[in-house]
């Protein structure tokens, strides 16, 4: 049996019980204007697969398991609505947390729960700015190619030119042939 959690529309949380650990199962739905879902889905999809490869570091070694599906669903979404597993287009988060991450005490407890409850909040924040990255780098790479099309055009004929020394002179058309 799974319980579904979440504070926000987009957000889905599946814990299935377990007797020695905890499993969070974070689908990942992106519900924004419909030409930014491709652009957000996909970035999205890059982002979280890092995760499990994160993990394999020596600094997050003893951080919890976790695995990233883009397309299919955990086999511990079994029992649940179609209709909310089906509608992942940002894939499926598993976090897997055992005794050692939360038996520490109050305040180990504490940030544990406060780092799964804000999980959704980090990967969307990330997203956001992703994107905002890379629209400012195309903003720029834009105008870069602009000013260089700005200066091959052509010079008009007729136009006053002016020499180092500030003396100014109109160019004759050259004549025709």
């Amino acid at each position: 049996m799974c319980t579904r959690s979440g504070s926000r529309t987009q957000q889905t949380v599946w814990l299935p019980p377990r007797l020695c650990f905890t499993i969070n199962i974070w689908i990942a739905s992106l519900t924004t204007k419909l030409h930014c879902v491709l652009a957000a889905a996909t970035i999205a999809r890059t982002f979280l697969a890092q995760f499990p490869e994160a993990r394999r570091g020596a600094a997050l070694s003893t951080a919890p398991s976790c695995s990233y599906s883009p397309n299919a669903a955990p086999l511990e979404l079994r029992g649940a609505p179609a209709a909310l597993v089906n509608n992942a287009n940002g894939g499926y988060v598993s976090l897997v947390v055992f005794k050692r991450h939360v038996g520490g005490g109050p305040k180990q407890l504490e940030a544990a729960v406060w780092a799964l409850s804000t999980f959704y909040g980090v990967v969307s924040y990330h997203i956001k700015c992703s994107k905002a990255y890379m629209h400012t780098r195309m903003r720029s790479r834009t105008h870069s190619l602009l000013q260089v099309l700005n200066r091959a055009k052509p010079e008009q004929e007729g136009r006053e030119k002016k020499l180092a020394s500030g003396r100014a002179f109109k160019a004759k058309p050259p004549p025709p042939s």
